[in-house]
């Protein structure tokens, strides 16, 4: 069975796809921050440590085989907010997760978002369209996914919008 890491295991996505992925009898590794807490009572291995450690990010990700990157700050406002954080969340730690499973055949599916169409793109949004995000939130998933593609992964991007569920 292949080996699912979950980087933003403990956000709302990650954790349902956690409990969605334990439904089907698979247990999931996620991989926290070294201070984050798992408040919840799903099957996983939790992979805590230092995300800007680079080799740290090597050891915690060498046995996956697929890597749900969920992990990311969000939100216009919070974005807006905290530049250098959306920066150093959003790119920075893409870029070291990137380097970390560079030599690895390891599939990346990355949350992003329909920000990276930006204001002024046609709606309906269609995959072809150009990216032209006009705020940071915007500007960093749509680098974060152009690095990603450059990377030479195996990889499928997701742009998401208003997510909501169960628990919400």
């Amino acid at each position: 069975m292949e080996k699912i890491l979950i980087t933003g295991a403990n956000g709302y996505i990650g954790s349902r796809l956690i409990f969605y992925l334990n439904k089907k009898g698979i247990r999931p590794i996620a991989l926290i921050r070294e201070e984050s807490e798992w408040p919840f009572s799903l099957d996983a291995e939790i992979r805590r440590g230092d995300l800007e450690n680079g080799g740290f990010l090597s050891d915690a990700t060498a046995d996956a085989d697929i890597i749900f990157h969920l992990a990311g700050a969000k939100g216009y406002d919070r974005c807006m907010e905290d530049i250098s954080k959306t920066v150093n969340t959003n790119i920075a730690f893409t870029d070291r997760l990137i380097q970390a499973v560079r030599k690895e055949k390891i599939r990346i599916v990355f949350a992003s978002t329909y920000w990276a169409y930006g204001y002024n793109s046609p709606v309906p949004y269609r995959e072809e369209y150009p990216l032209m995000p006009t705020e940071p939130y915007g500007w960093s998933k749509a680098l974060a996914e152009k690095m990603i593609m450059a990377s030479g992964a195996n990889y499928i991007i997701v742009r998401l919008a208003n997510v909501f569920g169960f628990g919400m």
